[in-house]
């Protein structure tokens, strides 16, 4: 950098273009260092462009809490002839933060009330510990407007004390500060005492904020008043109860919530539902939750397109279920009628309410959405249509099925899947017939439906399919045999492990090793010399489950197949059997290339003993990659074993790594003494 190029900066901030401007006071810092002259950057930060002092704040806090920077930057609150200046010297203040509370609180003894009110404004923005104690002195302030600022502040310090100082000024105070005191009591979420509270009802403009406190206190005295609080004419105040009302119900018992409901339904009359509707509209977040909860509560099923309309922003979607299915199967009409209005999210809201009524007068509305363009849609009905469990929507959605099936017909087989436990005759007759399909991804749907719906006195219609030409049909055939087949019929799923496709194979094993039979664990032991990745590993999840300890020899060779997750599930496996082989084999399992195999070993010696595990971290202490040394360092702490401890603090000494660093840290701290001798 030049000599002359600070003055060159210097120069530029008298730029009569902004953007120069903007540039020059973004530059001081590199220009001057830690020694930026304060009376350029002040001049910079009462500039007439908001741009250029937002620069000279984003400097005043690289600077710091310098001392002369913090004289220039309280004078400059005191500068009634630039609010500019004054606002940005506000921001840098808080900006600078704890460094800046003694110099902010001498205002304090300023005669300026203006000045003093900027200090609570202030020390509340940086919302440090430090700013209490004077702020507490100056909710004393011979000024309504001062005292009004520093209540509103100390609503930044969640303490005891100052919850108590507040509630004081409440119960002495004038409307102004008590305005601010309970606005600072509601961010600090405390439960002022009913009594405190109840005696500034008469107050109207204090009654929202009130509302708010009340909603906090499990007291049957509540409810009264925010039910008188929704037939007030005041709108303001009107939408104030009803938040707090949806937010009391939220927090007391069932009793009390039932109480609320009924409350609500006898102030139901226009005005509170016009109310209600513009909060719908037009409120923020929390309002317009409140006014889905109450429509709900008043249970007009003309309010039901109000409701659905903004169910489709997917933070009020839940509140708005819940109160339309308050409201009964006497929604379902006005469901109906409104389908064709909406867009595509409110009609898969709309839907899906419709088969949570599961009443039969849906069907229809439910069969044309079916066959509608948008297919999110149509899935969404035909999953209802699944749900109505009603007989009469097996055809519908067999037709659907036909017509879909190359295209989006998972809603259908969801459907006639679920209705399957309703009524499995009805849906086995309807289906059976498309196995004969030549259309194949039609006979895979049916199949799909048939095994899912089938119970045991259906094998008749599953077995055939075990010898299928198409190994999808037969994979679905194997895990439906498994799942319902007799004993006697386990010996049809063995023949389907010699099957030339890898997936049919692998459903056999997973399904036989779910059934408690002598003769699956032979079944489990060949199926380990499989050639397929899939079908060994739920061979060995299998034996997991079913073998033990004896079988740890055949599972021990698959600790270093070159498919990571066969060898992740044999280390499961011994881990299970706490590796009841020689501390060979364990070590074998270290030399596995996938890191996820050598974290699940770390975890396997937890339940080992130290002497045991001991050269198995020892090896992972020192593994190249940080996260398998991490898993090492956070099970190595748990065994407090003297030789174990001192790895790790060999390890502390060359690992590089910070967050295994840190996590070395932790577990040796509390050995640290012991350690040292």
């Amino acid at each position: 950098m030049s000599p002359i190029e600070p003055q060159r900066i210097l120069a530029a901030l008298a730029s009569p273009t902004e953007q120069v401007r903007c540039e020059a006071v973004s530059r001081l810092a590199e220009a001057f260092g830690s020694q930026v002259p304060v009376e350029p950057l002040l001049r910079a930060l009462g500039d007439g462009s908001w741009r250029v002092r937002k620069c000279a704040v984003d400097v005043a806090e690289r600077v710091g809490a310098r001392p002369d920077l913090l004289t220039a930057l309280l004078q400059a609150l005191g500068d009634e002839a630039n609010a500019g200046l004054r606002n940005a010297a506000t921001e840098a203040l808080v900006r600078l933060g704890e460094p800046a509370i003694p110099g902010v609180s001498s205002l304090f003894a300023s005669p300026d009330k203006d000045l003093r009110k900027f200090a609570a404004d202030i020390l509340g923005a940086i919302g440090r510990p430090a700013g209490v104690e004077p702020l507490l002195r100056a909710i004393e302030d011979p000024e309504e407007n001062v005292r009004a600022a520093v209540a509103e502040a100390l609503g930044a310090f969640s303490q005891e004390r100052v919850v108590q100082a507040l509630r004081q000024a409440l119960a002495r105070e004038g409307l102004l500060v008590q305005l601010s005191c309970l606005s600072a009591l509601e961010r600090l979420a405390a439960e002022v005492p009913f009594e405190e509270l109840s005696v500034h009802l008469e107050r109207g403009p204090l009654r929202p904020a009130l509302y708010r406190l009340l909603s906090r206190l499990a007291d049957d005295r509540v409810l009264p008043i925010l039910q008188a609080g929704l037939s007030v004419r005041q709108r303001g105040e009107q939408a104030a109860a009803a938040r707090a009302l949806a937010d009391w119900h939220r927090r007391v018992d069932v009793q009390r919530q039932v109480a609320a409901r009924v409350a609500v339904r006898q102030e139901a009359g226009e005005a509170l539902i016009g109310t209600l509707r513009q909060m719908l509209s037009q409120g923020e977040q929390e309002s317009r939750f409140a006014a889905v909860v109450l429509l709900g509560w008043v249970g007009r099923t003309d309010l039901i397109p109000d409701l659905v309309r903004v169910g489709v922003d997917p933070r009020l979607r839940d509140a708005v279920f819940e109160a339309v299915a308050a409201m009964g199967p006497r929604a379902v009409d006005e469901l109906g009628r409104l389908l064709p209005e909406l867009d595509a999210a409110g009609q898969i809201l709309a839907v899906e309410l419709l088969g949570h009524f599961r009443q039969g007068a849906a069907v229809s509305w439910l069969i044309d959405l079916c066959r509608g363009e948008d297919p999110e849609v149509a899935a969404a009905a035909q999953r209802a249509l699944g749900q109505l469990a009603d007989a009469k929507t097996v055809p519908a959605l067999v037709d659907l099925l036909q017509r879909e099936a190359r295209g989006a017909a998972s809603g259908a087989v969801g459907a006639l899947l679920h209705l399957g436990g309703a009524c499995p005759r009805e849906v086995l007759l309807s289906v059976k017939p498309l196995l004969a399909s030549a259309d194949l991804a039609l006979r895979r749907l049916a199949a799909e439906v048939v095994c899912g719906v089938a119970r045991r006195e259906d094998l008749g219609d599953i077995l055939p399919l075990l010898g299928d030409g198409d190994a999808t049909v037969r994979a679905l055939a194997v895990q439906a045999a498994g799942r319902v087949g007799t004993p006697e019929q386990l010996a049809r799923l063995r023949v389907a492990l010699a099957d030339e496709v890898a997936k049919v194979r692998e459903q056999a094993v997973r399904a036989l090793s779910l059934r408690d039979d002598p003769g699956v664990l032979e079944t489990l032991r060949v199926a380990l010399t499989d050639s397929d990745p899939a079908v060994v590993r739920e061979a060995l999840a299998g034996l997991g489950r079913q073998g033990g300890p004896g079988d740890a020899a055949l599972v021990a060779p698959l600790l270093a197949h070159p498919d990571g997750a066969v060898a992740l599930q044999a280390v499961r496996v011994m881990n299970g059997w706490r590796w009841p082989l020689d501390d060979g084999v364990l070590s074998q399992a270290t030399r596995h290339p996938d890191p996820e195999v050598l974290k699940e070993l770390l975890a396997g010696c937890r339940r080992l003993s130290p002497e045991r595990s001991r050269a198995t971290l020892a090896w992972a202490l020192a593994h190249p990659r940080w996260d398998v040394r991490l898993a090492a360092v956070r099970v190595a702490g748990e065994f407090r074993d003297p030789e174990v401890l001192r790895l790790l603090l060999q390890r502390a000494g060359v690992e590089e790594d910070a967050l295994v660093r840190e996590a070395l840290q932790g577990t040796l701290a509390p050995d640290a003494g012991r350690l040292g001798d």
